[in-house]
């Protein structure tokens, strides 16, 4: 029996199982996974404009100002590729509701009440450290630069401003860290908590002022938020 060609066919099935394994190694190497899910947020106001009224407030004795309904929520879906076994890149598209009445109990008499839906795309970069040595469970760390575009905006502001205006992109900033937990074919789930900050204004908005030089004068708001997220993941 001529064992040539079983030889042959043998040979050619170990260099293609070989071939196989070695690209499946090097894909998963820097893997890229999907991220979908949301959360709630929690937002509050910030700026020259929250600086000016809280002055009045002082000036006044007024003590009790607040910031209320700032409760809002999130949508995300992000996108995060491994860079190397412990540091990852992470982009994506999030919805993100921005909410609150910043002036209640102050001393202006008709009050704010701001309301965007912003369209968010974040640059971010983080580490995934290992908590087990099965590698199931992840402590990430991340940070980065985010840009807002507006959606949706609901903000009422009150009927003596000489102006108000709503940008439509905001830059701002975000980090955050969480766990990640994850199943051996690659699919998990993920908490997190997210600090985000506008740098540019959100709002500005113009006042009469009364003083003979200045009659007009303009400060703007800014949001701090902070979120709170459940997502699940895959690997793409």
């Amino acid at each position: 029996m001529n064992l040539r060609p079983i030889h042959l066919c043998l040979i050619l099935s170990i260099l293609a199982i070989t071939q196989t394994h070695a690209q499946d190694t090097a894909h998963h190497k820097k893997p890229w996974y999907i991220f979908v899910g949301g959360g709630l947020t929690i937002n509050r106001a910030f700026g020259p404009m929250i600086s000016m009224v809280t002055s009045f407030d002082q000036s006044f004795g007024i003590k009790k100002e607040v910031q209320k309904d700032g409760l809002a929520f999130e949508i995300d879906v992000n996108f995060q590729g491994q860079i190397s076994n412990l540091v990852y890149f992470k982009t994506g598209i999030n919805f993100v509701q921005k909410q609150v009445n910043p002036e209640e109990n102050s001393y202006p008499l008709y009050k704010d009440s701001l309301k965007t839906g912003y369209l968010t795309l974040p640059t971010l970069v983080g580490v995934s450290i290992p908590l087990n040595l099965n590698k199931t469970i992840y402590l990430m760390l991340e940070g980065g630069p985010c840009t807002n575009f507006k959606l949706i905006d609901k903000t009422h502001h009150g009927i003596d401003r000489y102006g108000f205006k709503t940008f439509p992109i905001v830059l701002g900033g975000q980090g955050g860290g969480g766990f990640l937990f994850r199943r051996p074919n690659g699919s998990g789930v993920q908490l997190m908590y997210t600090y985000r900050a506008d740098i540019t204004h959100s709002y500005d908005e113009s006042l009469y002022w009364g003083a003979p030089n200045e009659l007009i004068r303009t400060r703007g708001y800014q949001f701090r938020t902070h979120a709170f997220t459940f997502c699940y993941s895959w690997l793409l």
